[in-house]
C-alpha cells in the first residue's frame, strides 16, 4: 500500500564475477549478513538466530549432499 512505485531500466548497475570470488567463503558471508541483520534489529534476536541456524544448516546439507 505504501510501497513506492518501481521503475525498471536496461541500465546495468552491478555484475557478478565469473571467477567465483566468494567461492569457499559462504560461511563468512552468511556470518557477516547475520551480524548486519542483528545490528539493524530487523526482527527480534531469537527469530534471527533461528533463521541463521536454518540457513547455515541448508548450506552444510548442500555441501554434504554434493549440491554446493
Amino acid at each position: 500500500k505504501n510501497f513506492p512505485k518501481v521503475c525498471t531500466s536496461n541500465l546495468i548497475v552491478a555484475r557478478w564475477r565469473n571467477d567465483g570470488l566468494g567461492n569457499g567463503k559462504e560461511r563468512e558471508i552468511l556470518r557477516e549478513y547475520h551480524q548486519i541483520k542483528l545490528k539493524n534489529n530487523i526482527k527480534p534476536r531469537p527469530v534471527l538466530v533461528l533463521i541463521n541456524f536454518w540457513i547455515v544448516m541448508k548450506l552444510y546439507l548442500k555441501k554434504v549432499l554434493g549440491r554446493a
